[in-house]
């Protein structure tokens, strides 16, 4: 049977993937609403939008980290079912870390706001 935590981290990467993708889609439709966003060199949104990323990341990969760990203590003397939902949710966690790198390139190579 998986335990609360198991389930929890099942969803967790996932989770902090979609506050990722909403709170970059906000910050860039404010910020190309309410700012003069220049596009030949990088502006405060550029840095807003970088950080907000790299902060969701951090804890994405925290989160990585813990079912790693999680999964790694109890991989022996556990029922399969166990096993599956700890690996299950190692490699959910894997893939959402996997998007949110994918979802973040573009805030570091192109402009946010179209000309």
């Amino acid at each position: 049977m998986a335990t609360i935590r198991t389930l929890l981290f099942m969803l967790a990467g996932w989770v902090i993937w979609s506050s990722c993708f909403v709170a970059l889609y906000a910050a860039v439709y404010l910020g190309c609403k309410y700012m003069e966003v220049p596009l030949d060199r990088i502006s405060t949104l550029n840095t807003v939008l970088v950080v907000v990323w790299l902060a969701h990341a951090a804890v994405l990969v925290w989160v990585t980290m813990q079912s790693w760990r999680h999964w790694r203590a109890h991989e022996r003397n556990r029922p399969p079912e166990s096993r599956f939902t700890r690996t299950l949710a190692l490699l959910l966690n894997a893939t959402a870390l996997v998007a949110i790198v994918w979802l973040g390139l573009p805030t570091l190579v192109t402009p946010p706001c179209p000309a």
